[in-house]
């Protein structure tokens, strides 16, 4: 069964949280981290991210990779690529990539706007 959970930047202090998400309205996000002890954040409603559900790598929609050269399936590749994740974005494609050592995470949209740029 796939996880399903969610990451936010919090509006009080910057720091990332990640647990369930509830939307009260298209300005007003929270995350949950515990609901037990009470751990509700506020969160920038577009700093908002799924996780994709890789068991392999924790990536969230958002999150920015690099894909180095090297062996991939049956054949070989020879790029070095700087993707944005978004739901969009093919699983399985992913998914072969995280299994082998050619994918990194290496910033995420909000944090690092200008790895978009390479």
């Amino acid at each position: 069964m796939r996880e399903i959970k969610f990451r936010g930047k919090r509006i009080d202090n910057g720091e990332w949280v990640y647990g369930c998400l509830t939307r009260y309205s298209r300005e007003m996000s929270y995350i949950t981290v515990d609901l037990i002890e009470n751990e509700v954040y506020e969160v920038y409603t577009d700093t908002v991210g799924e996780y994709i559900g890789l068991r392999e790598m924790e990536i969230y929609e958002g999150d920015i990779a690099r894909c180095y050269g090297g062996e991939y399936w049956q054949g070989t590749w020879e790029f070095n690529v700087v993707i944005e994740i978004d739901s969009i974005l093919n699983p399985r494609v992913l998914m072969h990539l995280s299994e082998s050592e050619n994918l990194k995470i290496i910033g995420n949209i909000h944090d690092n706007p200008e790895l978009v740029q390479i």
